[in-house]
C-alpha cells in the first residue's frame, strides 16, 4: 500500500469516528436527563370507592366506569391524585387524563379484564 493511501484511509477512519461520535444519542443522554422534571400534581384526591367503585370480580363494569369519573373529575377541577385504595380493584381498560396521577395506595392491586 502506498503512504498516500495509507494516511488517507487514517483521515477517513479518524473523520468517521468523528462523524459517528456527533451522531450518537448515547453521548446526549445526560443533557437529555438533565431536562426531565418530575411532574407536578395539585394536592388532591379523588378515591375510586366515592365514584362508585367495590371490590370484587362482579363491579369489574361498575368500576371501570367509577375510575373513569373519578379521572374525569380530576381532569376537569385542574388535577390531582385518582386514588386507588388498598384492596383488589377488577377493572376494564383505563384512559388517563392530563394532570392525573394514578395513585395506588400501599397494598391496592388493579386487576385488568382480559376480555377485550
Amino acid at each position: 500500500m502506498k503512504k498516500a493511501t495509507f494516511i488517507a484511509l487514517l483521515l477517513w477512519a479518524g473523520c468517521s469516528s468523528l462523524v459517528n461520535a456527533q451522531n450518537n444519542p448515547w453521548l446526549k443522554a445526560d443533557s437529555i436527563v438533565n431536562q426531565i422534571k418530575a411532574p407536578e400534581f395539585k394536592n388532591q384526591d379523588f378515591d375510586i370507592s366515592k365514584y362508585g367503585a367495590k371490590q370484587g370480580a362482579q363491579y369489574l363494569n361498575a368500576n371501570t366506569q367509577a375510575i373513569a369519573k373519578a379521572i374525569d373529575v380530576c381532569n376537569k377541577k385542574g388535577g390531582g391524585r385518582v386514588v386507588i385504595p388498598t384492596g383488589e380493584w377488577y377493572t376494564g381498560p383505563i384512559t388517563l387524563k392530563s394532570n392525573v396521577n394514578l395513585h395506588l395506595s400501599d397494598g391496592a392491586v388493579l386487576k385488568f379484564s382480559n376480555n377485550p
